[in-house]
């Protein structure tokens, strides 16, 4: 016979559930704002399905935390959104958001499952995963199609594999003057500029 346990919510569950309860809140208000504003036709279904998915995990993490008797975060509301308040962005700015905000997700979200041990918590936040990525691949091809997606760096393709045979380790090389950045430096300064760029544009 199986018997289940009725088994609490860890530190590390509440954690990653209030987390995502803000970041969600704070979507909601910013994705209405965008809606109310953007004209551009082929931005607007996608502003508005993320804007959709947003309130869903809003619903499901009230449902959890109602169920356990928690009290209920409190986030951004309609309080704090005022929609006669003028444009704040350029027009195709709420593709890069639902492009970043999709990608940071699915990042955040794969990470919170591997924190849960409940298989309630460890269900939703692979569903958003999920829907995390759909939204990050939906964003990026709106985004190269309309010329908007700043790529990384190209490189020439090496046309052979080399092993280091000096006695200097690949750290002390790091230190070297004259040598060239590979490919994991290369990406990793990529998407760090660009984040910091973002935050100055916009």
């Amino acid at each position: 016979m199986n018997i289940k346990h009725s088994v609490g919510l860890t530190a590390s569950e509440i954690a990653a559930l209030w987390s995502a309860y803000m970041s969600n809140c704070m979507a909601v208000c910013l994705s209405k704002h965008f809606l109310k504003y953007l004209e551009d036709e082929d931005a607007k279904p996608l502003v508005s399905e993320s804007l959709s998915n947003f309130q869903d995990h809003l619903a499901e993490i009230k449902d959890i935390f109602t169920s356990e008797k928690f009290p209920i975060p409190r986030g951004y509301s309609e309080e704090d959104l005022d929609l006669s308040a003028p444009s704040l962005f350029f027009d195709l700015f709420p593709l890069s958001y639902v492009y970043a905000l999709s990608r940071m997700d699915s990042i955040n979200y794969s990470t919170f499952v591997t924190c849960a041990a409940r298989e309630d918590v460890r269900t939703l936040f692979t569903k958003w995963s999920i829907s995390s990525l759909d939204m990050f691949n939906k964003s990026t091809s709106l985004m190269l199609s309309k010329g908007i997606y700043d790529r990384p760096a190209f490189i020439p393709y090496p046309d052979h594999v080399e092993f280091i045979e000096k006695k200097e380790t690949l750290l002390t090389q790091w230190f070297e003057p004259n040598r060239p950045l590979n490919v994991l430096e290369l990406s990793d300064i990529f998407f760090i500029l660009r984040g910091i760029i973002m935050q100055q544009r916009y």
